[in-house]
């Protein structure tokens, strides 16, 4: 049974429990986003805190903080990305937060990027109208290369 889904408004006390779950190394090599020290992460969730050009919401499922979703602007285009922390994988809860999240953010086309080896993710992003519309490859600063999925979800979907 799929959890009880909900998204919250995310606070400053939500971030240490998000930066524990992306601090998981298994979800960071399912992550498209690069991974950042305790001090960096916090840095960057008090900016996206403080923007109100980034649609932020916690996920909580079952009144737990499992993730978080987010949509904002980069390279000219609106971009959502999620993240559930790996013990809540498997539940339903993505596709649930992330069809949730459609109902607020408007904006379309609404692009996703996702590694082309976390077909979970993949699954989600599909369930909720986006298509695959690309490809592309990116080279990390360690010098590791990944192979990441572009899906679009347009105004007509």
């Amino acid at each position: 049974m799929t959890p009880r889904v909900e998204l919250r408004n995310v606070t400053a006390d939500d971030v240490p429990t998000l930066f524990e779950h992306q601090n998981d190394p298994v979800v960071r090599s399912m992550a498209v986003i690069p991974h950042w020290p305790r001090d960096e992460f916090q840095a960057r969730w008090e900016k996206h805190l403080a923007s109100d050009a980034v649609c932020k919401r916690a996920i909580w499922a079952d009144g737990q903080l499992v993730g978080s979703i987010l949509s904002f602007d980069r390279n000219g285009l609106r971009e959502v990305g999620y993240a559930i922390g790996r013990t809540h994988w498997g539940q339903g809860i993505g596709s649930a937060a992330l069809r949730q999240f459609l109902s607020c953010e408007l904006a379309r086309p609404l692009t996703a990027v996702v590694s082309a080896h976390n077909l979970a993710s993949l699954q989600v992003a599909q369930k909720c109208g986006f298509v695959i519309s690309g490809e592309r490859r990116e080279t990390a600063a360690n010098g590791e290369e990944s192979r990441l999925v572009i899906l679009t979800l347009s105004a007509s979907t």
